[in-house]
């Protein structure tokens, strides 16, 4: 009887005794709890086999009678108990004295929370000894199995049993002793691999050979296994036994398809041509031939100087002349030269050349690598072209136009001459641009640098440094400054008659103008960056001065810019800390009571105190600030309105509030001023925009578009300065105002010019007949308001009535009228 089965009869035929026994073999009967075999009930002969008493061992449990290394074994077996009725293994028990017995166990679990009935089963001296054996010789062959890296298994066709070694577990990540059987086996296979394995499987079981690789999971990685399978037949030639060996080829595949990516490589990168010892070729790759024009059979055993490699920057050196010495005490150099092609034409290549040695240390091969610069080189030139040049102009870009004026300065200096910059400015090209589309504006830009570059000597310098913006370097045109502002005024003039040619664009024509700035340098003047911020200047003064001139740096200019940028600072500050504030001037009817007021921002400097409007506003007006301002007006007047509601008189006021053109056109514009009025819960028919004619006639359609959202809210409009501009009474009729403001221009003369009385008359009159009602600003005097009241004039605005004041000035002012 075998082991296993006098171990299974042992636990089938109870009652047990503790006195049990045959065949050579004892049993240690006991009961313990999974999964650490903790020890409830031990037979006494059992006991006295360990060497521990009987109530020793009821302290213990079966994990701690293991031997080390076979507890884990023991520990599965246990832990199988939790989920199957029955388990079973061997291992290795160590007695109290030390000593090592080879045992088997077979445990029971009963249903519910029975304890594990166990039986482990240790043989006679004899028996064990030849178990022992068994056992080393098993420990021996799984042992040279991990050092092959070969796992074997067996299946038993009568039986239905598949048996693995241990290594055959490890190599698939399996667990020791984990039942397998062949559909186990297949289903570790890659799922693209396994019909192939069952092909040949069916082969096996028909007596072909079997052995082929295959990939297999193992945990989270792959495994490759060659497999060999033989079957045995019976006298039948029914199958009876068939075994396995497979061995893990995983590192043989990887170092094959390493060879094979190195041989693609080898094809793929750039020429590759090996030589020997002499520089005679012995092979290239494709590339090495397309690169060169030579076949592999035309090229191979000639030496690399068919190629006519010479140095890039020295002709007359020669590569192979150079090979020895550059790898003297180096593996590799390399460099670039220039080649001569199959078909005659040169090219730049940049080689590498490696030299290769045995294991001895002596020269072997040298290993040419070689790539066409030729794509380099365009591509560097492009780049440079590119850094350096503007694309649509082909003028020097800003950076090398600063290059050119360091250098023209550094000249100047050594020389004791006097050169000079112009920066120019093309007049309104933005509308050209907006109008005509972007194509046309590059042609003009196009057309501009032409005519630019046929107005200067070969010397001097033109570059274009971004937009509409161009400028001029003139070196070495005096000794002294008088004469070169002289020569450099000559020029300038040049550029503007150059310019105000008509440019031919399809069928039309259109005149063009520019603003020039002049800034001289020499010795004394010898700082680049302040000739260009000079020029700059200069050149922003012109279009002050009415654009299509030329105006030279002077100091003042400076200080007049330093001034400029003192104010938008200080302003972007104050926005901040709280330094601005309103005043409000009345509105008054033709019985002089207040009616509305008009919102005015002042600015309370710390030190300077109230700075004047005119000051600060037309600065924040030619940037983003002035949006931020205006927003900031109707926060503050809409706060102030909502302070007045509860006065009887002081919360019926209508509220002004001028509105500057790049905030009319901002894109949120309508809706931030709803989400004001809404913020702050004020009655949006309170509240009066007031814009200029300029501001509506700048684009009249979006205008009246805009218009008319503000007025579906219920905001009145008003039209401020009417009169100033171009003013055209179709707009006047066109757009959608509640009311003309009258310029104060007209008002001022109205006492000494009649026609001034005539068209303010007129004014009265039309915007009556249009249902518009028209207010008087800028009203000073006693017979200027009676004049204007005769007129038909029924609102007011001016010094007669109130000069703009904080609001409790205005407060204090509502219940008295003006006399």
């Amino acid at each position: 009887m075998s082991f296993d089965e006098d171990l299974r009869g042992t636990l089938t035929h109870g009652p047990w005794s503790p006195t049990d026994g045959e065949c050579g073999s004892q049993r240690l009967m006991l009961s313990c709890h999974a999964p650490q075999g903790e020890f409830l009930s031990v037979s006494a002969t059992g006991a006295a086999f360990t060497g521990y008493p009987v109530d020793d061992l009821l302290q213990r449990n079966l994990l701690d009678l293991a031997h080390p290394s076979d507890r884990d074994r023991l520990q599965q077996a246990l832990a199988k108990l939790a989920d199957d009725t029955e388990s079973a293994c061997e291992y290795r028990l160590r007695r109290q004295d030390g000593t090592v017995s080879l045992v088997g166990f077979h445990g029971v679990r009963g249903a519910g929370d029975s304890p594990v009935i166990a039986c482990v089963t240790y043989d006679n001296a004899q028996t064990q000894q030849l178990r022992e054996h068994l056992l080393d010789s098993g420990i021996v062959l799984d042992q040279l199995q991990v050092l092959a890296d070969i796992g074997t298994w067996q299946l038993d066709f009568r039986r239905g049993e598949m048996v693995w070694s241990e290594h055959m577990y490890r190599m698939t990540d399996t667990p020791i002793g984990m039942p397998v059987s062949m559909s186990y086996l297949v289903s570790l296979i890659r799922p693209d691999h396994r019909e192939a394995f069952r092909s040949g499987w069916q082969s096996a079981l028909s007596g072909a050979a079997f052995e082929d690789e295959f990939p297999l999971r193992s945990g989270s990685s792959e495994v490759w296994l060659q497999f060999k399978v033989d079957v045995s037949f019976d006298v039948h030639l029914k199958p009876r036994m068939a075994f396995g060996i497979a061995w893990n080829i995983t590192g043989r595949r990887t170092n094959e398809r390493a060879l094979r990516i190195a041989d693609s490589l080898f094809d793929a990168l750039d020429g590759v041509a090996i030589t020997d010892p002499d520089l005679r070729i012995l092979r290239v790759n494709e590339a090495f031939t397309r690169i060169t024009g030579y076949a592999s059979h035309e090229i191979i055993g000639c030496r690399p100087d068919v190629l006519d490699f010479v140095a890039a920057s020295d002709p007359s050196v020669r590569i192979l002349d150079e090979i020895p010495q550059r790898l003297r005490d180096n593996p590799s150099w390399h460099g670039e030269w220039f080649s001569r092609h199959k078909c005659g034409h040169r090219y730049p290549a940049w080689i590498t050349v490696t030299k290769v040695t045995d294991p001895s240390g002596r020269l072997s091969n040298y290993v040419f690598c070689l790539s066409d610069a030729s794509d380099y080189r365009a591509a560097e030139t492009r780049i440079h072209q590119l850094a350096f040049f503007d694309e649509l102009t082909g003028l020097p870009n800003r950076r090398h136009m600063t290059d050119r004026l360091k250098e023209a300065v550094t000249r100047c200096v050594r020389l004791g001459t006097v050169g000079a910059m112009l920066f120019i400015d093309i007049d309104n090209f933005k509308a050209l641009n907006d109008t005509k589309g972007r194509s046309t504006g590059d042609r003009v830009l196009a057309l501009v640098a032409q005519r630019f570059r046929e107005c200067l000597r070969e010397s001097d310098t033109i570059a274009r440094i971004g937009g509409d913006e161009f400028i001029v370097i003139l070196q070495d045109l005096e000794g002294v400054p008088g004469a070169a502002a002289d020569r450099a005024e000559a020029v300038a003039q040049k550029l503007l008659t150059a310019i105000s040619e008509p440019l031919p664009l399809d069928s039309e024509r259109h005149y063009l103008s520019a603003s020039i700035g002049i800034s001289l340098f020499h010795a004394e003047q010898a700082d680049h960056e302040v000739v260009l911020k000079e020029a700059d200047t200069a050149m922003y003064e012109a279009k002050r001065a009415g654009r299509n001139r030329y105006r030279f740096f002077l100091p003042a200019m400076q200080q007049a810019l330093k001034a400029r940028l003192q104010v938008e600072t200080g302003l972007r500050w104050a926005m901040s800390a709280g330094e601005l504030e309103l005043y409000y001037q009345p509105k008054v009817d033709d019985r002089r009571q207040v009616i509305a007021a008009e919102a005015l921002i002042r600015w309370r400097h710390p030190e300077r105190g109230l700075v004047a409007p005119g000051e600060f506003i037309p600065i924040a007006e030619e940037s983003d600030m002035i949006c931020e301002l205006g927003a900031w007006v109707l926060e503050s007047a809409c706060r102030q309105m909502v302070a007045w509601t509860g006065d009887e008189k002081a919360g019926k006021l209508g509220m002004a509030v001028n509105v500057s053109a790049r905030q009319f056109y901002a894109r949120d514009f309508v809706k931030s001023v709803a989400d004001t009025l809404d913020r702050h819960g004020v009655d949006a028919q309170r509240l009066e925009l007031e814009l200029t004619e300029t501001l509506v006639m700048r684009d009249s359609a979006e205008a009246v578009g805009r218009m008319h959202q503000l007025k579906r809210l219920g905001i009145r409009l008003a039209m401020d300065d009417f009169g100033s501009g171009y003013s055209s009474l179709n707009y006047l009729k066109r757009l959608p105002f509640d009311e003309v403001k009258i310029d104060r221009g007209f008002v001022q003369g109205i006492e000494a010019q009649s026609c001034d009385a005539v068209i303010v008359s007129n004014v009265i009159q039309l915007c009556s007949m249009l249902g518009m009602s028209v207010i008087a600003e800028g009203v000073e005097t006693d017979a200027q308001y009676r004049l204007l009241t005769d007129l038909g004039c029924r609102r007011f605005q001016g010094y007669l009535f109130g000069r703009p004041a904080p609001a409790q000035v205005i407060e204090a002012r509502l219940s008295q009228p003006f006399v």
